[in-house]
């Protein structure tokens, strides 16, 4: 997760924060020009490209979110609604249709090796875990991710399809954040807990907390499935998605995106040394991330981008009809869903939304560039275009 090798190299910040990491590259294959060749380059497209080594068109993930025209609302990738209540919104590889290597390994194994997935985020362990039970002639796999509505912090799986492997059952992880706040309840100034004794979740899932309780957890997981002790070769999966937490919310050229590398590190140490010992040294270790990152416009005097500010404005500029229907449904982070229907109705074709994207300008200011004075006294024009290029679907 926005572990390229800008967060370990480039950065003051990260340079030798990661000296385990840096001993596996020194030791195995490293390749050193791999790159992304999908969008969205966001978690679900990348572990699903992991996961089952194909294309969006294929394995149906094409972004964090997407915009479902049969029921007219967004939904989070792999995730399903049993009714029309918010509540019922839960996690499910229903509309994940390609099988992962997990999957298929299992089965081509009569369902005997271990298949552990831990991720802080279900499309993160769904893409890597599989289908579990939903597969044909596949069982429950362990499976596992942070209930990111819980109070305290609790570890979950989707019962119909996965189990959850007893080291996280009733692990809240109030501990673990208590252990890294200071007096003051916070952890370099960012609140951790509340005056009401609440976690601050946004915070903590981009905190070394949240490394640190995950991976002693699945440590114990380890142990307890007794992982590498017989002769079928099982597949444990690992996301310590707090680098790419702390990225969004500080930048990983931050000393918070440090902190949060360097456990990363330790952690995976001791997790590797676990495996090694109950393998007797016969495994094998993958290191990759999801997608990288680029660096902090502001320290680079670029621009960020609301897109509700440009969702709005496109259906300002081209949808002229007064129905309730807009003619821009949704805006990724590099996707736009258009209404077709609402395009023609409207007179507009998609070479006028590609024209239009083309010329558009993004202003440098605060409170979305927090240093865009300094900039702009050193020479930065007050609005520049912003995409470097666009393209319909149909030419990609």
């Amino acid at each position: 997760e926005q572990s390229g090798a800008d967060l370990r190299d480039r950065r003051a910040a990260q340079p030798g924060r990661a000296p385990f990491y840096e001993s596996m590259m020194a030791k195995g294959v490293n390749y050193r020009n791999g790159s992304v060749a999908h969008v969205d380059v966001e978690t679900s497209v990348g572990h699903a490209a992991i996961g089952t080594g194909a294309w969006p068109g294929e394995h149906g993930v094409t972004g964090n979110n997407f915009w479902h025209a049969g029921i007219w609302r967004q939904l989070a990738a792999l995730g399903i609604q049993t009714d029309s209540s918010e509540e019922s919104r839960r996690a499910n590889p229903s509309f994940f249709f390609t099988p992962a290597l997990s999957d298929v390994w299992s089965v081509s194994r009569n369902n005997k090796p271990v298949i552990l997935s831990v991720a802080p985020v279900a499309r993160a362990s769904i893409s890597m875990g599989g289908h579990g039970a939903l597969f044909n002639g596949g069982v429950k796999t362990y499976v596992t991710w942070l209930d990111g509505e819980s109070k305290d912090g609790s570890w979950v799986t989707e019962e119909p399809n996965y189990q959850l492997p007893e080291a996280f059952k009733n692990k809240p992880i109030l501990q673990y954040v208590k252990d890294l706040a200071d007096a003051r309840n916070s952890w370099r100034g960012h609140e951790l807990i509340s005056a009401e004794g609440k976690l601050k979740h946004s915070v903590v899932i981009a905190t070394p907390a949240l490394v640190r309780q995950q991976l002693a957890l699945t440590r114990t997981a380890i142990k307890d499935l007794k992982i590498g002790a017989d002769e079928e070769t099982d597949l444990v999966w690992i996301n310590t998605k707090s680098t790419d937490y702390c990225g969004h919310s500080f930048g990983f050229e931050s000393e918070e995106c440090g902190d949060v590398l360097a456990v990363a590190d330790e952690e995976a140490k001791k997790t590797i040394d676990l495996v090694s010992q109950q393998t007797g040294g016969d495994y094998l270790v993958v290191l990759t991330a999801d997608h990288g990152a680029g660096p902090m416009p502001e320290l680079i005097g670029s621009r960020r981008l609301d897109r509700a500010k440009l969702r709005a404005e496109m259906n300002a500029r081209f949808d002229k009809k007064s129905n309730n229907i807009d003619l821009v449904q949704l805006v990724t982070a590099s996707q736009i869903y258009v209404n077709h229907g609402e395009l023609a109705m409207n007179g507009a074709q998609m070479k006028d939304l590609v024209t239009f994207l083309k010329e558009y300008k993004a202003k440098l200011e605060p409170p979305y560039n927090m240093l865009a004075d300094e900039w702009i006294k050193k020479g930065k024009p007050r609005e520049a275009l912003f995409f470097e290029d666009v393209v319909a679907k149909d030419s990609l």
